[in-house]
C-alpha cells in the first residue's frame, strides 16, 4: 500500500547509518480491493513514485539498489509482468517476494532487537498482510502470513469516520484469518513492525516509537472513530490515506495481542528494508530468493 525508500550503510557494529529515507503512499491495496485491479493511471503513478525514489536513492549516495513488492502486486492479476515492465523503464529489477521471503526479510531486519533468550512474536502488518514471527532465542520458530491488512480492508468502510457497527464488522475476517496462527512457542513478548504500528506509535509517542498498551489503543480508538482522516492527518502531521486506513491497523493488531494473551507490544522502525540490505550484504543479487530454514 506504501512505497518505502531506505538508503543506509553498515557500520563495524552491525548497526545501520541511514543516510535517506521516504515515505509515499500509493494507496494501491485500496485500489486492488475496490476496483479488483489497478488502473493505468494507477500503475504510472507507481512507476513515478519509484523514479522519484530512485532519483532519491543515487542522490544520497547508494550504489546497489534493491526494490521488493509485497502482498498487494502478489494478488494483482499479472502483477509480475506489471513489476517486470516497470523495472525496465526504471532501470532496476523489481522482485516479487513470496510470503515466505517477506516474513524471513522482517525477521532479519528486527532481529537485533529481539531478547536474547526470550520467546517472542514479531508482527509486520502493512496495506496488503500481517506477517507473524514466533521467536525462541532470536531464531525463527514459526511464521504465517494473513491476508489481512489494513489498506485492503479499509475498502469496506463506507463512513470518515467509520460508523462503530461497520468498524466491528471488520472483526470476522480478522478473527478467522488470525484463528490459523502458530500459538507455539508461547511468547511473552510481542514486537511490532511495519507502517500500522509506527503511526499507531506516533499518536502516543511522537515522533519516538514505544510501547503500546491496551489502554493506549482503546485511547488511540476513540480518537479514530470520533475524527475524520483529515482531521486527524493535518493534527498528526500523517498523510490522510494514512489515517484513513489506521482504524483498521489497530484492529488487527489489537486482536492479534488477543489472540496471544498479550497486553503490549514494543514498537520498532527495523524491519523488511533493513532485511533486505542485510540480505544483499549476506547474499548479493540473490537477496530476494527465500532461506531453506
Amino acid at each position: 500500500n506504501t512505497v518505502h525508500l531506505l538508503v543506509a550503510s553498515p557500520d563495524k557494529r552491525g548497526h545501520w547509518n541511514i543516510a535517506d529515507h521516504d515515505t509515499e503512499m500509493a494507496s494501491l491495496g485500496t485500489h486492488l480491493a475496490r476496483e479488483h485491479r489497478l488502473s493505468p493511471s494507477v500503475i504510472r503513478n507507481l512507476e513515478k513514485t519509484l523514479e522519484r525514489q530512485m532519483k532519491k536513492a543515487r542522490k544520497a549516495g547508494a550504489t546497489a539498489v534493491m526494490i521488493g513488492a509485497t502482498e498487494v502486486m502478489r494478488r494483482v492479476p499479472q502483477g509480475k509482468i506489471i513489476l517486470d515492465k516497470i523495472g525496465r523503464s526504471i532501470g532496476n529489477p523489481i522482485y516479487l517476494l513470496s510470503p515466505k521471503r517477506e516474513a524471513q526479510l522482517g525477521f532479519l531486519g528486527a532481529r537485533p532487537h529481539l531478547h536474547p533468550t526470550d520467546s517472542e512474536l514479531l508482527i509486520d502488518s502493512g496495506g496488503g498482510s500481517t506477517e507473524l514471527t514466533l521467536t525462541q532465542q532470536r531464531k525463527r520458530k514459526a511464521w504465517i502470513s494473513l491476508p489481512i491488512g489494513s489498506g485492503i480492508l479499509s475498502a469496506q468502510l463506507h463512513q470518515d469516520p467509520p460508523e462503530p457497527l461497520e468498524w466491528i464488522q471488520l472483526l470476522f475476517p480478522i478473527q478467522n484469518a488470525i484463528a490459523k496462527a502458530p500459538i507455539a512457542p508461547r511468547p511473552t513478548r510481542a514486537i511490532a513492525i511495519g507502517g500500522s504500528a509506527h503511526y499507531l506509535s506516533k499518536i502516543i509517542h511522537g515522533h519516538k516509537d514505544g510501547p503500546l498498551n491496551e489502554y493506549e489503543l482503546n485511547k488511540v480508538a476513540r480518537m479514530l472513530l470520533d475524527d475524520s482522516s483529515k482531521k486527524i492527518a493535518r493534527k498528526r502531521g500523517m498523510h490522510p490515506e494514512r489515517a484513513r486506513v489506521m482504524p483498521v491497523g489497530l484492529l488487527i493488531m489489537s486482536q492479534i495481542l488477543r489472540h496471544y494473551g498479550l497486553s503490549r507490544m514494543d514498537v520498532t522502525r527495523a524491519g523488511i528494508r533493513e532485511g533486505m540490505l542485510q540480505a544483499y550484504l549476506d547474499k548479493g543479487a540473490s537477496w530476494w530468493k527465500e532461506d531453506r530454514s
